[in-house]
């Protein structure tokens, strides 16, 4: 996945017709250029949908359970101390970082729904 780039501060949630787009790591990468990831998700929209397909597209189907493996390699003492605390600190940050990016899409979401706009 790759960012998108715009000449202006793009919006977190942009609402068409039959679909909205979902922004999200927005960041200012030069003067006046902006980058973000950014989603397209087709109606109906609800707040599971958005999660999952973010999910989906950012981290992909492979990248969690490769974290698993190496950390329930670590659990059991099949890494070097040093490699097994590095898996156990991936994992971690991983499932903060996941649980931070759910609450994002869920609030964006939920307050589009609230307000009618979606």
């Amino acid at each position: 996945m790759k960012k998108t780039h715009y000449s202006e501060k793009p919006s977190r949630l942009f609402i068409g017709k039959t679909f909205v787009l979902f922004r999200w790591g927005i960041e200012q990468v030069g003067e006046g250029d902006w980058a973000s990831y950014e989603i397209r998700i087709d109606n109906p929209i609800s707040v599971s949908k958005a999660v999952e397909e973010v999910f989906s597209v950012y981290y992909g189907n492979n990248h969690e359970n490769k974290l698993i493996n190496e950390y329930n390699s670590a659990k059991l003492g099949l890494l070097n101390e040093e490699d097994a605390e590095k898996a156990i600190t991936n994992y971690t940050n991983f499932l903060k970082e996941r649980a931070e990016l759910k609450a994002d899409i869920e609030n964006v979401i939920t307050t589009a729904i609230e307000f009618n706009q979606i």
